[in-house]
This record gives C-alpha cells, structure tokens and sequence, in this order.
C-alpha cells in the first residue's frame, strides 16, 4: 500500500516500533527517513547481515547457525547487536517448538556480542477465532516463565495479528502486528461480523472504450462470457498485471457513476471488460475497483472471488500511482 508513506503516517500517530517481512522493506524505510526501530520478521541471509548493522536493523533469529554469524560480525564491529526470537507454537512455519527453542536460546544467549530484545510467534487460525490460538496463547507465556525463572529478560514480546488484536487482548504481550486493519480490512467474515474497521482505501482505473456488442458474441480469452442479450460493453484499463486478479473474472464488480457494474469475461493482463447497462458516460471515466462502498469493499470481493483480503491488497502492483490524504 505504501510501506513508507504509512509508516510515516502511523509514526505520527505515535507508532513506535515497525515490523517488515524483508531486509529491503526496512532499508526503505531508514532510507525513507524512519527513524525508529524496524525489526525483520524473517531470518536473515548471509550477504545481508552487514545491511542490519550499517542502518540499525534488528533482525530476528531462528536457529544457532544464524546467531553465531550474527555474533560474529557484532564482535568484528565491536558492537553488541540486539535481536528477536521467533518461537513456533503451531504455526509450522519458522522457528522451532518450545521444547527445542529452550535449549536452542540458551546457547545463543552464550555466543558473545548479542542481546535478547524480544521474543515472538504467530497464529494459523486467529481469524477463525479458534480455541488453538488460546492454547497458543498458553504455550507462549509458559515459554517466557522458563525464560523468566533462568534470569533471561525479555523485554519485547509479541503474537497478536490483525485478528489477534482484535480478539486476544492480553496485556502480558507488550507489542502488537498489526497489518490487514490498519488499512480497514477484516481477515475473515467472522471477524468482519464482530469488529468493525473502516476501509481506507481507494482502488481506481478509467474507462477506455465502449462499444455494442450483440447476442452470441464472446467476450476475452477462453470465451468464457457469452453475450446473451444487445449490450453496451466497456474496457477499464486495469489487469492482473496490476493485480486486479483473475480471480475476478465473471464474479467482481466494480463502480462507475455510483453504480455497480459487473466484469464480464477473463479479466487480460492490462485490462477487462464490464457490463455498462444504460450507463451514458464517457470515455476517461473514473472506474472505481474498491472503496468504502458495500460491494466493493476487499472484504467483499475476498467473499465474492474466493480471494483472501491479504493477496487482493498486497496484490496491487507496486508501480500502481499512489496518493495519500489525511
């Protein structure tokens, strides 16, 4: 959406600490001018590890081999370097179980040069607002008793998601990760039933070209929209190129003078067609693909496309103009 731009924004409204999934992401934003910490989310490669000193990156540690080379380069530079743990409580992605991790950062914590700065994991299904994510919750605080009664400090920690924060208000995390709802989506309809957050985004195209189309014409590839009646058939200059995906195709709608419209056909690389109807506009007119508008909401079309809210956003395509209000 703008990593640096609402960054900036968020600072402003007293966010102190930004988490990024890349060591890119956050050399965008210290080069940016963000001044606060950033910490990496994902582990680090070796050809990055230089970046993290060099802009006063944390990174996060996974396992003893990174940690070594982290030690490493701290004591070359004669500098201590902080860094986060990620801690798998049911996610099976990164980080190890609790059993594994104890042992596991207790040797890292012996390497030289290095400083716990805070200790994480993630949800698979908090969302969903299922009984695992409070068993998760359980197995995490018990993780930092262990750490707590071994004299080990740990001064950040944090699970707590879009969902998470929403659903799991637990004052024993003291840093929160929020994603999905700073831009006014809901990670699922269940969520969506309970909270309510304002969609802050605007997704806009033009109208392109027009024309009358008969019964027993097709429309885009595969010929998967057949004409069945005399229609008037308009071209919007946006594709799955520019993350207006596929999944679109014969289900999405989108809006054009305050009414909603329907996309016809395969949605091509650079654009797709709509139904206009008895629209009378003209070519150049504003298209808008999402908004604040029951129908075109992302968590509407996440319902509509059997898309989920996050691919729909982080879809839009990085070179997408962007402008920012407020």
């Amino acid at each position: 959406m703008g990593a640096l731009e609402a960054a900036k924004t968020f600072a402003g409204l007293g966010a102190a600490y930004f988490g990024v999934a890349s060591i890119h992401e956050a050399l965008e934003l210290r080069e940016g001018g963000v001044k606060g910490p950033v910490l990496v989310l994902s582990p680090f490669l070796k050809e990055e590890l230089g970046l993290f000193f060099e802009y006063g990156i944390t990174p996060t540690i996974v396992d003893r081999e990174r940690a070594r080379m982290l030690s490493v380069e701290a004591v070359r530079r004669g500098r201590e370097a902080v860094f986060h743990f990620k801690l798998d409580t049911g996610m099976g992605r990164l980080g190890l179980s609790p059993e594994e991790a104890l042992p596991e950062l207790q040797a890292i914590l012996a390497l030289d040069s290095l400083k716990l700065e805070g200790v994480f994991s993630h949800f698979p299904g908090a969302d969903e607002l299922d009984s695992f994510s409070l068993e998760q919750i359980q197995i995490f605080k018990d993780f930092i008793g262990q750490l707590t009664v071994r004299g080990i400090d740990v001064p950040f920690r944090h699970m707590t998601n879009s969902s998470g924060i929403l659903a799991f208000n637990d004052p024993d995390f003291n840093l929160v990760r929020p994603g999905l709802i700073l831009y006014g989506a809901h990670p699922s309809s269940l969520i969506r039933e309970k909270f309510h957050s304002r969609h802050v985004i605007e997704w806009k195209s033009v109208l392109l070209f027009q024309k009358n189309m008969l019964p027993g014409q097709s429309i885009s590839y595969g010929r998967t929209f057949m004409v069945p009646k005399p229609m008037r058939v308009g071209v919007v200059g946006a594709g799955y190129a520019d993350g207006f995906s596929t999944f679109n195709s014969n289900k999405a709608q989108v809006q054009i003078a305050g009414k909603l419209v329907r996309v016809l056909g395969r949605v091509c690389m650079d654009y797709f067609m709509v139904d206009l109807g008895g629209l009378d506009v003209p070519n150049g007119s504003e298209v808008v693909l999402s908004a604040d508008i029951n129908g075109i909401r992302v968590d509407d079309i996440a319902l509509r496309t059997g898309m989920i809210p996050y691919e729909i956003l982080t879809g839009i395509n990085r070179h997408t103009p962007r402008t920012y209000e407020g």
